[in-house]
């Protein structure tokens, strides 16, 4: 059974013209099915990089609140 593709909203997308030949070659050597999967997915990857960062970011935050407090009640056995 194929999976249902999610409903997609559009919007332009303006580049420096100097890139658009840069984008072709990579559509036409196949990495991408064409100029919106080429966007799509690198629009993708960039918010799936910052999930992750925020995440990374999170867990920091945590362990240094952990090494705070063991450090602060080290200082309160002394």
């Amino acid at each position: 059974m194929p999976s249902k593709v999610p409903p997609k909203k559009s919007f332009r997308v303006l580049v420096p013209e100097e890139l658009e030949p840069k984008i072709n070659k990579l559509v036409e050597e196949g990495h991408y099915d064409g100029k919106s999967d080429f966007a799509m997915r690198l629009i993708r990857d960039y918010i799936d990089r910052k999930e992750e960062e925020e995440i990374i970011r999170k867990k920091y935050e945590i362990l240094k609140l952990e090494g705070e407090l063991k450090k602060s009640s080290n200082n309160e056995k002394d």
